[in-house]
C-alpha cells in the first residue's frame, strides 16, 4: 500500500501517539493518518489513456468509412477545363465514273449527236463523302448557267430537279437548256461539297465547271462530260421566228426592212438575192424589232425552198404544186435564178413559186 502523511495533524487520543510505556508523553508523536489506496488503481491512468487512444483511431477509421461511401454514392464534383467543339471531316464529292474526288460527272438527253440543242436535258452525278455520317446538302449550292451568245452577264438556269444523295446513292441535279441559251458556246455549273450539319460543313472551296463537256480536263473532273456547244436550236424554241429580206436593203433588228414572207404585193424577183434572218422574237409580234437577237448564226440548218403552185406563170402548160421543193440552197442567201438554172423543174422556173425557208 502508499501511506500518505498529511503534516501538522495531532491527536493525543490516539494510540499511535502515546510513548512506549502506555502514558503520555511530553513530547507528542505526531498523528499520521493513514490513506489505503488499492492496489488495482496503480494501473487506471494507463489504461485509460489506451482506452482513450483506441477510440480516437477508431472514430478516424469510422470517419473514412463515412467519406468513402459518400463519394461512392454521389459524382466527383471537380473537372477538367472544356475543350474546344469537337470537330469532323469536311465533305467531299466523288464522280461515281472513275472515283475521282472533288469531281461530278455529267450526263443528258440529246437531240443531235454532235451539239448540244435547246431543249436537252444535262445531269450532274455526286456521290457525297462524309466520314461523320452528316447528310448532304450539296443541292442547296448548285448554281447552273451559260453566257449569252451576244456577250454579257452569265445567265443562271434554274434545275428542273434535284435529288439529294443517300448513303452510296448519288445524288442528281438536272437542267434543261432553255431557248434563250441558243448559240451559247458551254454550260457551267457551281457547286460546293456540303452537308446539313457538322464541322465543318463544306468544303474550302467550290467546284467551278467552266464547260460540261470538258470531263476530266476542265469539266468538273468526272470521266463523263456533255456534248459541246454552241447551243443549237432544238425543242422549246418557240419564241424564234424568221423572215427573208432583200440583201440590198441591209436588214438589221428594228430598221423596217421589208420582210418579203409576211407581205402581200411585194414579190421576190428574179435575179435578186435575198437574205434570210432568224431572231428572238421576245414580244411575239413576227417583226424583228429594235433589241432582239438574230440568233441565225446559231441554227443547226436551213434550206430555201418552193411552195405553192405556179399557176400564174405556167402559161399554156398545166400547172404544177410544190410543197417544201428543196432548192439546193442551204445557206442564208438566194440569188433567184433564172429559168433554166431553177431546181423547180418546169419550164418557168421559180416563177409563180413563193419562197420559205425551213429552219432549225
Amino acid at each position: 500500500m502508499i501511506v500518505i502523511n498529511p503534516i501538522n495533524h495531532t491527536d493525543k487520543r490516539s494510540p499511535c501517539c502515546r510513548s512506549k510505556d502506555g502514558a503520555d508523553s511530553a513530547a507528542q508523536w505526531k498523528y499520521v493518518p493513514l490513506v489505503v489506496v488499492p492496489s488495482g488503481i496503480q494501473g487506471y491512468s494507463m489504461k485509460t489513456q489506451r482506452r482513450t487512444q483506441r477510440a480516437i483511431a477508431l472514430a478516424k477509421l469510422a470517419a473514412g468509412v463515412v467519406i468513402a461511401l459518400s463519394l461512392m454514392g454521389s459524382a466527383w464534383a471537380d473537372s477538367t477545363p472544356t475543350t474546344t467543339a469537337v470537330g469532323g471531316i469536311a465533305p467531299s464529292l466523288v464522280a461515281p465514273s472513275n472515283n475521282a474526288t472533288h469531281a461530278v460527272d455529267f450526263s443528258g438527253t440529246y437531240a443531235r449527236t454532235d451539239v448540244m440543242s435547246t431543249g436537252d436535258t444535262v445531269v450532274l452525278t455526286y456521290r457525297h463523302n462524309d466520314t461523320d455520317g452528316d447528310e448532304d446538302d450539296t443541292l442547296s449550292t448548285v448554281v447552273w448557267s451559260y453566257t449569252p451568245a451576244n456577250g454579257g452577264s452569265d445567265v443562271t438556269i434554274s434545275p428542273t430537279t434535284n435529288v439529294a444523295a443517300v448513303g452510296s446513292t448519288p445524288g442528281t441535279s438536272t437542267i434543261t437548256i432553255p431557248s434563250l441559251a441558243l448559240g451559247a458556246t458551254a454550260i457551267k455549273v457551281e457547286i460546293w461539297e456540303q452537308s446539313k450539319t457538322g464541322i465543318p460543313r463544306r468544303g474550302q472551296q467550290s467546284i467551278i465547271v467552266l464547260d460540261t463537256s470538258k470531263g476530266t480536263a476542265s469539266g468538273g473532273g468526272g470521266g463523263m462530260a456533255t456534248l459541246p456547244g454552241p447551243i443549237v436550236m432544238g425543242s422549246g424554241t418557240g419564241d424564234i421566228a424568221g423572215g427573208i429580206y432583200r440583201l440590198a436593203d441591209n436588214p438589221v433588228a428594228g430598221g423596217g426592212a421589208t420582210d418579203y414572207s409576211r407581205v402581200t404585193g411585194s414579190n421576190p424577183t428574179v435575179g435578186e438575192t435575198y437574205l434570210f434572218r432568224a431572231w428572238r422574237d421576245t414580244n411575239g409580234n413576227g417583226v424583228w424589232d429594235a433589241g432582239e437577237a438574230d440568233v441565225t448564226p446559231h441554227l443547226s440548218s436551213m434550206s430555201w425552198t418552193l411552195n405553192g403552185s405556179n399557176v400564174t406563170a405556167a402559161g399554156d402548160g398545166s400547172p404544177i404544186i410544190l410543197t417544201g421543193h428543196a432548192t439546193g440552197v442551204t445557206t442564208d442567201q438566194y440569188t433567184v435564178p433564172v429559168n433554166s438554172a431553177s431546181g423547180s423543174g418546169v419550164a418557168s422556173g421559180d416563177q409563180g413559186f413563193g419562197l420559205a425557208v425551213v429552219f432549225n
